[in-house]
Formats: C-alpha cells, structure tokens, sequence
C-alpha cells in the first residue's frame, strides 16, 4: 500500500468514526419529517418507546450509529472499513445484559439488522447473516409484546430478509414459508402468524399501498430472475408462496388487485388460458397492480397461442402503454402491438 492509499484509507476512518454529538444534532431537525418506516425513523420511534424506562439515550444512540455507519460502508463495499465497525459492534453484543431485558433487546433490535447485512451483502456468509436475522425475531417479539406496535414493520421486514438470505443460500422450500407468511399477513384481515392486524399501525394514506407492493414486487422479481427454479410460467416456488392461501382479503385490497391475484394463480397452475380469458375482462395494466404482477400475466400471454388475435385492440392499446411507461421498452422490445395501435398512441 503506497502512501497516497494509506492516506485515503485513513480518510475514509475519519469520514465514518461515530460522533454521538454531531450526528445527534443533526438527526434531531429531521426525525419529524419521516413519513415511512426506514431504519431511521423506526430507531426513534423505539427510542421514544423506551427511554420513560431507560436513561441510557446516549448508549442507544450510540449503538444506532455504529449500525448505521457500518450499513454505509457495506454499502459503498469497503470491506476493511466494515471490519473495524464489526469489531465494534461485537464488542457493544458482548457487553449486553440479558438482566435487563429491555434494554437487552433493545439494542440488539438495533445491531442484529445490520451484522445480518454485513455478513449477507459483503461477506456472504449466509449462516451467519440467518443466525442473526432468526435471533432479531426474538428481540423484536418481545418489544411488540411489551408494547412496541411499531415493531411490526421490523418483523414483516425481517421475515422478508430471512427469505432472501434462505433464496440466496439456495433453500427454496424454506424461502417460501417465511415469504407466503408475509403475503397473508398483509393480504387479510387476520393476525395470522403475528400479533395483530397490520392495519392497526398505518400511519398515513398510501402507507399500505406502497409496502404491499414493495414486498409483493420483491417477492415475485426475485423468483423469476432465478434460472435454476424453472421459468416464470412454471415456478414452483411461486406456487408454493401464493397457491390456496385460504384467507379473507382486507378492504384495502383493490378488485383490480384481486383480479390480478386470481389471474396469476391460474398461471401457476398451469390454466393459462382460463387466466387469459380473465385477462381479457379485467383491468389489470394499471397502477392499482403491482409491476410483478402485471409483468408475469403478461409473460404468460405472450406464451399463449395466437394472443394478438384474442385480445381486444383497447386491451393491447393499455398493453403496450404499460410496457412503454413502466418497463421502459423500446419499440422494437413490444411484445404486444400492430399498426392499429401505433397509431392509436
């Protein structure tokens, strides 16, 4: 390492060395401004929760910090830097006291997030990243049962990273259970494996909107851009996350949304041309359906024989605006489209 590299990475220790004062400062003129739960706005929500009982704000904040200065430069893959916040972290882990529970469970709420990140996105040591994501759900289970509504958002997001570390590990069968829990969670009106309905916690118009799409989107785009579990007309680990979920959806769900759901079954299960009949009397190619969604129906269309002369021209004209507006193709990438249409956009 010449001098020029010794004195950048030095630099970079400097850049991302905690100091609880400064970033405090910072932090508190924001804090109000959150409207969605990032890691952020869900670290003061819990230091609100909990500092009527503990006095050690300055421990926590500390803590939080660490955990987002390791997040940052796992981020920006500075392998060296990540090690010495590791280091720290673990050196916070082994000073915990489990005799006081709170606190105890507090703290790892905060650090476990991230040594799973570290250990899933720079180190890929996937048993490493699962043992600590699998541990967090304890923590998080205990302060929502002590009182921490909020802690749902953390344990829908935990269960979400626990599938794409088991996905990525290549355990598929295991994948899919912690997958399909969340997808009923927020489809029904239920607690199913949690502790009460999610609507109990939104907090503003669109929250449920935009997180059911997120996951919805997350789940379904990681499936079909994986080879080795069968295309995205026959994908068993798809089928295994939404086939005979067996619930009563919220009055949130839209009837576009659940038209869609039905349609994407029956392409599952092999009834794609029930699935295009449906197609054809629904509205599916609009924002009220996730982009996942839309993508897989229209995947298996263009599978299906002689699709331009079955669907309708209104259906194609809405066809091909989806696939110019939301997935950005060129057109010569239109699936769907005829001269009627090009003139008709």
């Amino acid at each position: 390492m010449n001098e020029s590299q010794i004195i950048e990475y030095l630099q970079l220790f400097e850049s991302y060395t905690p100091t609880v004062e400064r970033e405090l400062e910072k932090s508190k003129d924001s804090v109000s401004n959150y409207k969605s739960y990032d890691s952020g706005h869900i670290f003061y929500a819990l230091l609100n929760y909990v500092q009527l009982t503990l006095n050690n704000r300055e421990k926590l904040t500390y803590n939080y910090i660490l955990s987002e200065k390791l997040f940052r430069v796992c981020r920006e893959k500075e392998p060296n830097v990540a090690s010495y916040f590791v280091d720290k972290i673990l050196k916070q882990y082994c000073e915990l006291d489990s005799n006081n529970p709170l606190e105890y469970h507090t703290i790892k709420a905060i650090l476990n997030p991230v040594l799973a990140y570290y250990y899933y996105y720079l180190d890929k040591d996937y048993d490493n990243a699962q043992k600590y994501m699998i541990e967090l759900l304890d923590s998080i289970d205990f302060l929502i049962d002590h009182g921490f509504d909020d802690g749902m958002y953390m344990k829908i997001e935990q269960y979400l990273n626990i599938s794409k570390v088991y996905f990525n590990a290549g355990n598929h069968s295991q994948s899919a259970i912690y997958s399909r829990a969340v997808i009923k969670y927020l489809l029904s009106n239920e607690a199913e494996t949690f502790q009460f309905p999610f609507s109990k916690i939104l907090s503003f118009e669109g929250q449920y909107e935009s997180i059911l799409k997120s996951f919805l989107n997350g789940i379904l785009f990681k499936a079909v851009g994986n080879t080795n579990i069968g295309n995205s007309l026959q994908n068993p680990y798809l089928s295994s996350v939404f086939d005979n979920l067996n619930i009563s959806f919220n009055d949130k769900i839209n009837s576009d949304l659940k038209n869609s759901l039905d349609i994407l079954l029956l392409i599952l299960d092999n009834k794609v041309e029930k699935g295009l009949e449906k197609s054809i009397k629904s509205d599916i190619f609009n924002k009220q359906v996730p982009t996942s969604i839309q993508h897989l129906i229209l995947a298996a269309l263009m599978n299906f024989q002689n699709v331009s002369e079955l669907i309708p021209l209104d259906l194609k004209i809405v066809i091909q605006n989806y696939q110019n507006n939301e997935l950005k193709f060129t057109p010569s990438n239109i699936l769907i489209h005829d001269s009627a249409i090009t003139s008709a956009t």
